[in-house]
């Protein structure tokens, strides 16, 4: 049985890490090590995990000093990948709550499918409620990064291999998102289970709520990287046009309309519904934002030009 080691940075996660060390620990597949690292906590959260060190062989601690300005769990990350003793590296966060099964789910995926990574679904709870979706194959998952995260990190599990080859660029505030574009670039092939295997604890202490700003500077970056590399010769008009649909930013010119539904379209030419599907959601978001009217014939545009 594969050991997978999975890594579990933590930054005053006191309240929530109990549960989720307990997570990880019940999983079906047994053949696990868990390596909590703490990124320099200020509330009980080195207590927590030294606790359960004590009370579980399995669980290994890292604690690291306070970095000033550290915005992101890279450099914690790293860090445990640097010492992980599996074939495979799963991620998790201090907040979330891994369902018993995400692990074997996840290795099955991988080894049926011949990947490098996967990831799966997820239930937000706590501030939202709703499902977390995301492709299924590789090639929706590189054209849902020109939006967002094509896996949510957290249900990450992937080959050691690739991990240690391609470390957390430490720089970067949202650096699931550039490391995710930058390991497609590489030839990584990734996949996202069709089953929910996290809960997802949603709250205003999370990076991307504290550091919204900066995530939005890493998703503008890294996406022309992606954009260019997945569509070369995109001219600069045409990517403005990308960049308005994921930036969510209203489009009410005709022209400008046109020009988005051709991007949705083009990314929904891949061989999953539910992608297309994504794509077709997406363009009725824009005509909302449009403030068109819900007979306007622009509505059905899509529709009538995926011949659905």
């Amino acid at each position: 049985m594969s050991l997978i080691s999975v890594v579990m940075p933590v930054l005053d996660a006191g309240p929530w890490l109990r549960e989720s060390i307990e997570s990880i620990l019940v999983q079906t597949h047994r053949s696990l090590e868990l390596i909590v690292v703490d990124d320099g906590s200020s509330d009980d959260s080195r207590e927590v995990a030294a606790a359960a060190a004590a009370g579980d062989e399995r669980v290994r601690t890292l604690f690291l000093d306070p970095l000033p300005g550290n915005t992101s769990s890279a450099r914690a990350a790293n860090a445990g990948i640097a010492v992980a003793q599996g074939g495979y590296i799963a991620r998790m966060d201090g907040d979330d709550i891994a369902l018993p099964h995400r692990l074997e789910l996840e290795l099955a995926f991988i080894e049926e499918r011949g990947l490098d990574g996967c990831g799966g679904l997820a239930q937000a709870f706590g501030s939202e409620d709703r499902l977390y979706w995301y492709p299924e194959s590789h090639d929706g998952i590189e054209r849902e990064l020109l939006f967002r995260v094509g896996i949510l990190h957290p249900t990450l599990l992937a080959r050691a291999e690739l991990m240690r080859a391609h470390p957390y660029l430490e720089k970067a505030s949202h650096e699931d998102y550039e490391w995710q574009t930058r390991v497609c670039a590489a030839g990584a092939r990734l996949g996202n289970v069709q089953e929910v295997v996290l809960r997802h604890r949603t709250h205003l202490g999370q990076a991307h709520v504290r550091h919204v700003e900066l995530f939005l500077r890493d998703l503008r970056q890294y996406r022309f990287r992606h954009a260019m590399r997945l569509f070369p010769g995109t001219r600069p008009a045409e990517f403005q046009a990308l960049a308005a649909i994921a930036e969510k930013v209203p489009i009410t010119d005709p022209g400008e309309l046109e020009a988005a539904l051709a991007w949705l379209l083009r990314l929904a030419d891949v061989e999953e519904k539910a992608l297309a599907e994504a794509m077709a959601y997406r363009w009725g978001q824009i005509c909302d934002r449009a403030g068109l009217a819900a007979e306007d014939p622009v509505r059905r545009r899509y529709a009538e030009a995926a011949g659905a």
